[in-house]
């Protein structure tokens, strides 16, 4: 066997790792978003597959952490393998994410990926250090003054010129975006335009 031929059955081993770690990184969270979606919910089965998730980030971040961290991010990956690692990212913890949000950022400005992918990012890295997000993709959850679970959008740095930005990296317009959050979640989405991270806020 030719070198070029035994890296080219490692290159096609690899992006088929890769996408495979997507589809275990969708169909768990497609699970979870149906089961929150029951009325009433199963507190029990959200916290299960909950579990699970969190087991199969693990094993997902160790791989491509060591795939970054050996290979780099080879950018003739398929575009399913190349969404693997952002997701991977993306799902990780802070430290996780910002060590790999520079490629991120280097993949989504060569067009390797979407650049709404990196701002999805940016986004989750200002919110897990309790800052204001840019371009409104992030969520929390919490509960109301008579404990029922809404959803609210994480503060915005400049919500009325949010719009802009996030039609400059290929996200919907923050209206369309609320509409399909609340088709997909079944509930209310909550965007107070004005809100404080101090006090209501917080991620935990």
């Amino acid at each position: 066997m030719t070198e070029s031929h035994a890296h080219s059955l490692q290159f096609a081993d690899i992006d088929s790792a890769l996408c495979k770690i997507w589809e275990s990184d969708q169909d768990l969270r497609n699970d979870l978003i149906e089961e929150m979606q029951k009325q009433p919910q199963d507190v029990m089965a959200i916290l299960s597959l909950k579990l699970k998730m969190d087991a199969i980030d693990a094993e997902n971040q160790k791989y491509v952490s060591n795939l970054l961290d050996r290979n780099g991010w080879n950018d003739e990956f398929s575009s399913k393998a190349h969404d693997a690692i952002f997701l991977v990212i993306d799902h990780a913890d802070k430290e996780f994410s910002e060590k790999y949000f520079p490629q991120v950022k280097e993949k989504a400005a060569k067009g390797v990926i979407s650049p709404s992918k990196a701002a999805t990012l940016e986004d989750r890295i200002l919110m897990k250090s309790n800052k204001k997000q840019k371009y409104g993709t992030q969520t929390i959850q919490k509960k109301d003054s008579e404990g029922n679970d809404m959803v609210y959008i994480w503060p915005v740095e400049d919500a009325e010129n949010v719009d802009e930005l996030r039609t400059s990296v290929n996200l919907p317009l923050m209206s369309e975006y609320i509409q399909l959050l609340k088709n997909t979640l079944n509930r209310e989405i909550i965007w107070d335009k004005t809100g404080k991270i101090d006090g209501f806020y917080h991620y935990p």
